[in-house]
């Protein structure tokens, strides 16, 4: 047989369930918030050829020429090729010291060292 106590317990953590509940409602309706908020600030990920080559400061036939050559990532949506924004990465310090070193090891660079 139960102790009274103890079914007085569990009783009044059964009653406290409600008000927990409608917390952790507000809680998650208030990150449901923040994240609609973010994502309505963050730019669109595939954009069109065209956005795609003002962003990168290009004409539209370079953009397709580097969509073609798959010098940039694109996706396919409704019939429509879009580059892929999100896949795209910036060039940091460390890769453009091997490209730097790269270039200087090259016969091409030698030779108009060379050539000086």
């Amino acid at each position: 047989m139960m102790d009274t106590t103890n079914l007085a317990t569990i009783f009044a953590a059964l009653a406290e369930i409600p008000a927990r509940m409608a917390a952790m409602e507000r809680v998650v309706n208030e990150l449901r918030a923040d994240m609609e908020a973010i994502n309505a600030a963050l730019p669109p990920v595939h954009k069109s050829i065209p956005d795609a080559a003002k962003i990168f400061g290009v004409s539209i036939p370079t953009m397709r020429r580097w969509v073609k050559a798959r010098k940039v990532p694109t996706v396919t949506v409704e019939s429509t090729v879009r580059v892929d924004m999100s896949r795209l990465h910036g060039v940091d310090a460390d890769e453009i010291a091997r490209k730097a070193e790269e270039a200087r090891k090259s016969p091409a660079a030698r030779a108009a060292v060379r050539s000086c």
